[in-house]
């Protein structure tokens, strides 16, 4: 559900204009460390509309880390 809402807010801010400029800051709260069905998803989403991931490492300690 939130990527389905995810995508349609980039489709209406964005839409095909791909020379705009955008930052999204949030916490996603994704684990780009184990790759799963939801990963995927939003990178594909993310590279749909011309956006890339800046931060590629944990920001904070997990509990075992």
């Amino acid at each position: 559900m939130f990527l389905y809402k995810l995508h349609e807010f980039l489709n209406n801010v964005i839409g095909n204009k791909f020379n705009s400029h955008m930052i999204i800051a949030a916490d996603f709260n994704i684990d780009f460390l184990n790759n799963f069905t939801g990963l995927t998803d939003s990178k594909n989403l993310m590279e749909r509309f011309g956006l890339k991931q800046t931060k590629c490492k944990p920001t904070r300690a997990g509990l075992n880390g």
